[in-house]
Formats: C-alpha cells, structure tokens, sequence
C-alpha cells in the first residue's frame, strides 16, 4: 500500500506541528508503515505516495483512522475525545 503523507506546514495544523516537534525534538517527521505524518521545513523529498494536506487527510476516514493509530502510537491523544473529534482538533485550526 502506498504511504499516505501528511503535511503539518500550514496553517491548519499548527498545534499537531507542535505537539510532534517538541516530542521529537531530533526529527521531522514519524513514519509508520502506511502513514508518515512531516512538519517543519525541510529539503528531504516526501516518499513515495498520496501527498495530504490537514484537511484533505480530515475528509478520509481510512486515514484518519491510520493518523489516530499512529498518535496513539506516539501518546499523543485526549482519551476523553473520540479519535476524530481529537484528529479534527489537531489537524484543523477552527
């Protein structure tokens, strides 16, 4: 399956770019097998696959469930909040 990636750089996906870089301080994007979400600016080319911006990857509910699932992963999540309701608060600034 292609890798969906998932850009953090604009403006609707501020506080997730955030959350990720001070997690991560070392690093610029995580990766999981079918999902890679990126932030920050940077010269490494994207890998292969399905470029998405926060609310293009918001419109899909297969990817939001793979973003979920890798920020459960990392620990970054409100237990309290449904998974898309916690996506939508990341990824899409209101």
């Amino acid at each position: 399956m292609p890798v969906t990636v998932i850009h953090t750089g604009q403006a609707s996906a501020k506080r997730l770019e955030r959350l990720l870089s001070q997690r991560f301080e070392d690093r610029e994007s995580v990766r999981e097998p079918d999902v890679t979400i990126r932030w920050g600016l940077t010269d490494v080319p994207d890998p292969p696959g399905v470029v998405l911006n926060g609310r293009q990857a918001l419109a899909d509910a297969s990817v939001r469930e793979r973003i979920w699932t890798l920020l459960a992963r990392y620990g970054i999540h409100t237990p309290k909040e449904s998974p898309e309701s916690e996506i939508r608060r990341l990824l899409i600034v209101k």
